[in-house]
């Protein structure tokens, strides 16, 4: 009985040694699992946190960019209303200038001013109307268009042809030069917004990646 109550002993300690045995590997291998649980909790606390800092920098920048596109856009629209309300003041004059070289024309080829008053009255009108810079250099040309009513000589004509010719020379020069500047600007304005357009959906597509990533 004795030796049947030891080899049972034995068999059932060998049993135990081996459950306990698998109940420390378990364990171990538990609590490797954990380490690396709480290191993935840790290393991927590490990426929210950097990620919530990089989504906050990236609204602000997708903020910024989105102000400078708006900012940009009125200022455009403001300075090609400027040049645009210039450069028709600009072909007014131009045109005023030239109708006033016809009529001077039609006078020495012999067209009585009779004929041509309504067309003088009305250069001189828009002449005398004008609020552009150069309204104080017309002041002496309509006074001399004005006396041409009553009397024409050659000396007197050539005056008022150079004066008109030169004065429409000016403008003409000015114009262009203005309307490469308008141009030049409109351009650099495309460009840029392409860069900021660009930026702004590069920015999008970040703001996405990271609110998914976290």
């Amino acid at each position: 009985d004795q030796s049947d109550a030891d080899a049972k002993n034995r068999t059932d300690q060998a049993i135990c040694d081996e459950t306990i045995a698998g109940f420390n590997a378990q364990i171990a291998e538990q609590t490797a699992t954990m380490a690396t649980v709480e290191k993935g909790i840790e290393d991927n606390s590490e990426i929210v946190d950097q990620a919530e800092v990089d989504l906050a920098q990236a609204n602000k920048d997708y903020d910024e960019t989105v102000d400078a596109i708006t900012a940009g856009t009125e200022q455009r629209e403001a300075e090609h209303g400027v040049w645009a309300a210039a450069d028709l003041q600009n072909s007014i004059e131009i045109a005023t200038l030239e109708e006033g070289v016809k009529l001077i024309q039609h006078m020495v080829h012999g067209v009585a001013f009779s004929q041509i008053k309504p067309r003088h009255d009305k250069v001189i009108e828009k002449l005398r109307d004008s609020d552009s810079k150069r309204s104080t250099l017309y002041k002496p040309l309509i006074t001399s268009l004005t006396q041409l009513a009553t009397k024409l000589n050659y000396e007197d004509v050539m005056k008022i042809l150079d004066l008109l010719n030169g004065i429409r020379a000016g403008i003409v020069e000015e114009q262009e030069a203005a309307r490469m500047a308008e141009e030049k600007a409109q351009a650099d304005w495309e460009v840029l917004l392409a860069h900021l357009e660009n930026q702004k959906q590069s920015l999008a597509d970040k703001r996405a990646r990271l609110t998914a990533l976290i």
